[in-house]
């Protein structure tokens, strides 16, 4: 039996200490009423378990859906906190990275932005990362702690994301991207709204596979040079309504791919 980890406000930053390396610890305030237990360890290690093979064979690149993937008091708790984006996520990033139309991040940690965004450092933590690795069959892996192009994301009607691949290598660390991780936060979503998040085939230059953005809805794929993706339809829904979502991206040291094929921009499908 796997013990579930529970993470009360005054044990919080005794929880980030024990394990992980972080470069920056997180603010504590107590006033915050985190969930009890952010995480079902045994459900994630058999989800794990029982996906691995479909992740690992999955098409047009590795990838996997879970549908009501966060515990219900966990994915409120980070819904509750959305805020929208305002802030390029990472260091210059509208300049050096750039952003695509209409999509804003929130990196998380701006200490001007509330607390509660800082929850997404559990997701870095030693029992989060063995949940990947038995999904995935990555060894090593760790989170972004600088959240490049990391934390919540808005996107409102009009907005689209270019069908593109990410960038190989974090420029600032040298380490090698090896997954994207994303988590939609929108309930009641409606399918003719779009703003389906689509999978593309590189030799066809053909969408393969989409996932509507509905809420509680996870979706982890490999990052490398033919992994595809976006959302590129103008989004649909009502003027009062926005795309939520966050996503988290992971690392190992660099894999040892030709020199000629790392890149540190996005680069777009033609």
């Amino acid at each position: 039996m796997v013990r579930q980890i529970v993470v009360h406000p005054q044990t919080y930053k005794e929880f980030f200490e024990s394990g992980q390396p972080l470069s920056g610890q997180p603010h504590i305030d107590e006033n915050k009423n985190f969930p009890k237990v952010i995480f079902d360890y045994d459900r994630l290690y058999d989800l794990a378990e029982k996906n691995k093979g479909n992740f690992q064979t999955a098409k047009p690149f590795q990838h996997i859906m879970f549908d009501s993937f966060l515990e219900k008091e966990t994915y409120n708790f980070i819904c509750d906190n959305h805020r929208k984006g305002g802030d390029g996520s990472g260091e210059d990033s509208a300049r050096c990275y750039g952003k695509f139309v209409l999509e804003n991040n929130v990196n998380i940690r701006n200490e001007r932005l509330f607390f509660a965004s800082r929850i997404f450092y559990i997701f870095g933590c030693p029992n989060f990362i063995k949940f990947l690795n038995i999904l995935t069959g990555i060894d090593d892996l760790q989170l972004d702690d600088n959240f490049l192009e990391g934390g919540y994301t808005t996107v409102e009607r009009g907005g689209h994301l270019q069908v593109h691949k990410d960038f190989t290598h974090n420029r600032k660390t040298g380490l090698e991207r090896r997954l994207n991780f994303f988590v939609y936060l929108n309930d009641d979503w409606q399918e003719e709204w779009g703003s389906s998040l689509s999978l593309w085939d590189i030799k066809t230059g053909k969408k393969v596979s989409s996932y509507l953005p509905i809420g509680n809805r996870c979706v982890i794929f490999q990052a490398s040079n033919i992994a595809y993706h976006g959302h590129p339809e103008p989004l649909l829904c009502p003027e009062n309504v926005s795309r939520k979502s966050f996503g988290l991206y992971y690392y190992t040291k660099s894999t040892g791919i030709p020199e000629e094929e790392i890149h540190f921009l996005r680069e777009e499908l033609n």
